[in-house]
């Protein structure tokens, strides 16, 4: 009995007392299996949304609306992609499959380059550029994009490398 009034005493200090607030600090009713089906259900649901988010903002920009239209899109996913990243490089996480070294970040750079080049070549319009003006717009926007991706994932991987150690070596932050 005591022990039973000693729980409802930390749960009322945990939530708060006032029983107007949003009862966000109740007991989970799920048991282990129920709990893993939940995570797996919000983990395809994120990917769901930010796949969409992506293909959302390519379709936009391919049928020859301005960057402007699609930016709220653009805002939402790139923010997204932010705290993906920084979460996980925080948590030393790098990717399931993937490996943190400089081949993956080739083929990834290869990659999103490629797809640069074919958003270029296939759905944004030519806005009155000479052929040969528009190929070498497209070739530079490859090399950019080839280079600041490749970058970028170098630095982050350098970042999981250190944040990893940091993490086995039991250090809890850096």
């Amino acid at each position: 009995m005591k022990k039973q009034e000693e729980e409802k005493l930390y749960e009322q200090k945990k939530c708060g007392r006032k029983r107007s607030r949003m009862r966000l600090c109740q007991e989970n009713v799920l048991d282990e299996m129920q709990e893993q089906k939940l995570l797996h259900i919000e983990k395809n649901s994120f990917w769901f949304l930010y796949g969409m988010l992506f293909v959302a903002v390519i379709i936009q920009v391919s049928m020859g609306g301005r960057l402007r239209e699609a930016g709220a899109e653009m805002i939402c996913f790139f923010a997204v992609s932010v705290f993906l990243v920084f979460s996980c490089l925080r948590q030393g996480i790098w990717d399931r499959r993937l490996r943190a070294d400089w081949k993956t970040n080739l083929k990834v750079s290869c990659i999103s380059a490629f797809t640069v080049a074919l958003c270029n070549f296939l759905g944004i319009p030519r806005r009155n550029l000479s052929t040969k003006m528009f190929i070498g717009v497209t070739i530079m926007c490859v090399v950019i994009t080839f280079t600041v991706t490749f970058a970028v994932l170098g630095i982050c991987s350098h970042f999981y490398r250190k944040r990893k150690e940091a993490l086995e070596d039991g250090e809890e932050e850096l």
